[in-house]
């Protein structure tokens, strides 16, 4: 970012469309689209390149089913993350 050095932004866009359930195709779970959104900032400190990151995950905080189905049979759905936030520090020493 130009007016602060070391600033770097990210972002994402996940869409998932409909998925079948099961083995029949008889039952869908909805498409989903989730937003995330991430920083970095890297400077120096006494000599020691550092790195700040900042993410936050599904930011909409879109409820979703994020898989669907598996094995044949098992008919299992995992439910999508809710809103999510890390922070992280990393130092190159």
């Amino acid at each position: 970012m130009p007016f602060l050095p070391g600033l770097t932004l990210d972002g994402r866009v996940v869409h998932t469309g409909k998925q079948f359930i099961d083995a029949n195709n008889a039952f869908t779970v909805p498409y989903w689209t989730r937003l995330d959104l991430g920083a970095r900032y890297a400077f120096e400190l006494a000599g020691t390149d550092v790195a700040l990151r900042a993410r936050i995950d599904n930011v909409t905080n879109k409820g979703y089913w994020a898989s669907v189905g598996g094995f044949p049979g098992s008919n299992y759905l995992v439910l999508g993350n809710p809103r999510t936030v890390m922070l992280s520090l990393s130092l190159d020493i």
